[in-house]
């Protein structure tokens, strides 16, 4: 079996030979440049095909099955009853506030699956109002047996992760999804994620993404430097080693020529207000001097290349262990791998997922 990188809250693993049948599928936008196989969400839980419409609840709030409580959810939304939303929730986790808009009654409430995380149990939904339709996601509570809506989930990563492609879907388009006929955890090439949620027993269900990569082991060293005349971006880690080799000689020219040839002339609209309007190899210019004096590692060690859409991440660590973990951004043009930055401007909140640091700025150094 293939190993499984545990990250979350509790860094649990979880014992996949005595869970449950998993399901899964991979999710993706082209408009945020992931593809087919850019993500695959790995789950304990149900996909509705056709999507299953949701009955309206009468007076009374069902709250023995998760089902039976979004009866009730499509009453307070279809009657824009916010007293009846409210009482959706359990006791303080209500976090988000229902505003009814009568222009937007909601006529329908469909059901395309369900993703059990933990003592919670996530809905992936279609909601059709009278102006447009569109997915969301909806969490409940399992509280001694009995289910309430909850908002706590709200700051989770693997949350947050899978909630950003329904959340954004106005602008970048409903998600497209393909299920995955078999899951095995054991094909090559990929490196899994596991987010544990509530307690510490086996029997809470993860949510386990996978994403396209490899996992260098412990052995991958780099500690030997290139001349611009030997150096080799054909791969990720020869263009890093290249952006270590210009930063020890402080030669600016040869660190501009590692920058993506599609970006470095590209102006910056984001980041902090002096950056703003800059091109991005003007950009790098001005910052070089002060990157010039962090003292670089004499050797690192690579932890993880992970592809994201065109983008690859690629993690590493100082061998002597003073200045911890770093990460680069790199994107491909021909045969040879540049610095980017692209993703690291984008709204997409992979970089937190794999728990390492935004960059304000831009992300133009391995930096640690």
């Amino acid at each position: 079996m293939k190993k499984i990188i545990c990250i979350g809250i509790f860094l649990i693993c979880y014992e996949l030979a005595s869970a449950e049948k998993w399901g899964g599928y991979a999710m993706w936008n082209a408009k945020d440049g992931t593809t087919s196989n850019s993500l695959e969400v790995i789950y304990q839980g149900k996909h509705y095909s056709p999507s299953q419409e949701i009955e309206m609840a009468g007076d009374k709030i069902d709250r023995s099955s998760p089902e039976g409580l979004l009866k009730s959810l499509f009453r307070a939304l279809n009657q824009q009853d916010a007293a009846l939303y409210s009482q959706l929730y359990a006791q303080g986790e209500q976090k988000s506030q229902y505003q009814p808009d009568a222009n937007n009654k909601v006529l329908k409430l469909e059901l395309r699956r369900t993703i059990q995380y933990g003592d919670y149990v996530i809905f992936i939904m279609q909601i059709t109002v009278s102006s447009t339709s569109y997915p969301f996601l909806y969490a409940v509570r399992n509280v001694n047996g009995e289910f309430y809506a909850s908002d706590l989930l709200q700051k989770d990563k693997a949350y947050k992760f899978l909630n950003y492609y329904y959340v954004f879907a106005p602008t970048l388009g409903t998600p497209n999804e393909l299920a995955i006929q078999e899951v095995s955890f054991t094909e090559e090439g990929h490196i899994y994620m596991t987010n544990t949620m509530s307690g510490n027993s086996n029997s809470w269900p993860p949510i386990i993404f996978s994403f396209l990569g490899k996992d260098f082991g412990t052995n991958y060293v780099v500690e030997k430097w290139p001349t611009l005349q030997d150096q080799d971006l054909s791969s990720p880690a020869g263009t890093l080693a290249a952006a270590i080799a210009a930063l020890n000689a402080g030669d600016v020219d040869r660190y501009a020529g590692l920058l993506h040839p599609m970006e470095k002339t590209n102006i910056i609209q984001y980041g902090f207000p002096q950056q703003r309007g800059n091109t991005w190899v003007a950009w790098l210019r001005e910052e070089f001097p002060d990157h010039d004096k962090i003292p670089t590692p004499e050797a690192i060690r690579l932890n993880q290349e992970i592809n994201y859409g065109d983008d690859l991440i690629l993690t590493f660590q100082d061998v002597g262990g003073k200045m911890g973990q770093g990460w680069l951004l790199f994107r491909k043009d021909g045969a040879n791998w540049y610095i980017s930055d692209e993703l690291n401007g984008k709204g997409s909140p992979i970089i937190n997922y794999l728990g390492l640091p935004l960059s304000f700025k831009t992300k133009l150094f391995p930096t640690f």
